[in-house]
């Protein structure tokens, strides 16, 4: 699904989510009609472009970097790369472009620009700048439920029992009903908020501090722990079962952590890839860490915990999801989602989208 806050020139298409399918054959072809049952994944398209980034930043890394990573350039084309040979530097091939058809429009009630997606709870959910939140019936392609939230949701997360968002620059995270739609508990975190991830019934919250960032953990309409990390400043987490793995960009370091005993297990530091802010996700046996500004993507063996591998995709990464068997990774300076193949770290297809893709989602 593609959220398309604004069509130049046809202002009543502000504020819409439009329903993609990957460019395979159709079990329909009526147009304007959904031709496919699931959508293989969702891109938020943002107002205007992410931070600007250089052109080819990606591709000029210094020699010392790559001595530094132990990172060997290879000259063979993708085509030969093999999947043992995913610790190399991946350089995106010109090929594969393919474009998504835009098969029908789901107007959001509101009019507002939308700015996060997230599929759970049966439905596809819908977040946007004045603190709407939407929730949609991805079978029926209908807005089912809006939801009015103290201010902009930053973030959305949940499961087939709960829905939590973050009110990030005001410090409130809030508890939704996904049957209902109302908002059973709203818990001051007191800071603003980086990022938040779903730990079974606990939520995980990051937050900045007086000297460094902070973890609560937010239990019904409580805060059940609270850790100080003074220096350092997480910005973004991801869990996967009792593993969880946030990063920390002003370092370039990511911990991992064990989610019952709430204690730090493991540090991989990226050393020169430092400042680079984005977010990260787990898939394939992998942590995949976008490098924002830099245009690129670290990979992580979730095993060993040792960085892999550095896929170069020349662009500014604004998100990274895993889904479908595949890595996808959007770049809104180009308008591309590009897919990523997780063994052997190949750019496989670039698809045009309409926009400033800022966020996607796999369901």
């Amino acid at each position: 699904m593609v959220c398309d806050p604004f069509m130049a020139g046809d202002p009543f298409r502000k504020g819409t989510l439009i329903r993609t399918v990957p460019p395979v054959v159709p079990r329909r072809t009526v147009r304007g009609e959904l031709l496919s049952r699931s959508a293989l994944c969702a891109v938020m398209l943002g107002l205007g472009s992410a931070l600007p980034a250089p052109a080819s930043l990606a591709a000029d890394l210094p020699q010392e970097r790559e001595r530094q990573m132990g990172v060997v350039k290879k000259k063979t084309p993708p085509d030969s790369i093999r999947p043992d040979s995913a610790a190399a530097v991946v350089e995106a091939p010109n090929r594969g472009l393919q474009t998504r058809e835009e098969l029908g429009v789901i107007a959001s009630p509101n009019g507002q620009s939308p700015e996060r997606v997230a599929v759970l709870a049966g439905g596809v959910w819908l977040t946007d700048f004045e603190g709407w939140v939407d929730r949609i019936d991805p079978e029926a392609d209908q807005v089912i439920g809006t939801t009015r939230s103290m201010t902009r949701a930053s973030h959305i997360v949940g499961n087939d029992g709960t829905v939590w968002i973050d009110n990030g620059s005001v410090g409130f995270v809030s508890r939704i009903d996904p049957a209902t739609g109302a908002v059973i508990d709203s818990v001051e975190i007191g800071w603003a908020i980086h990022d938040i991830a779903l730990a079974g019934d606990e939520l995980w919250v990051l937050s900045s501090g007086r000297a460094g960032g902070q973890l609560h953990i937010v239990s019904g309409s409580a805060i059940v722990y609270h850790q100080e990390f003074p220096g350092i400043e997480p910005t973004s987490l991801v869990i996967d079962g009792n593993t969880v793995w946030a990063h920390e960009s002003f370092e370039g370091r990511v911990y991992r952590l064990d989610a019952r005993a709430r204690t730090a297990t493991a540090v991989i530091d990226f050393g020169v890839f430092r400042y680079e802010d984005g977010g990260l996700v787990t898939g394939a046996g992998s942590v995949w860490v976008a490098l924002a500004s830099l245009g690129a993507i670290a990979r992580i063996d979730a095993v060993t915990n040792e960085l892999i591998g550095i896929v170069e995709l020349g662009s500014y990464v604004a998100d990274v999801a895993y889904g479908g068997g595949w890595v996808w990774a959007v770049l809104p300076d180009s308008d591309l989602l590009v897919r990523i193949h997780p063994d052997s770290a190949e750019v496989t297809a670039r698809i045009r989208v309409l926009g400033k893709p800022t966020d996607v989602e796999v369901g």
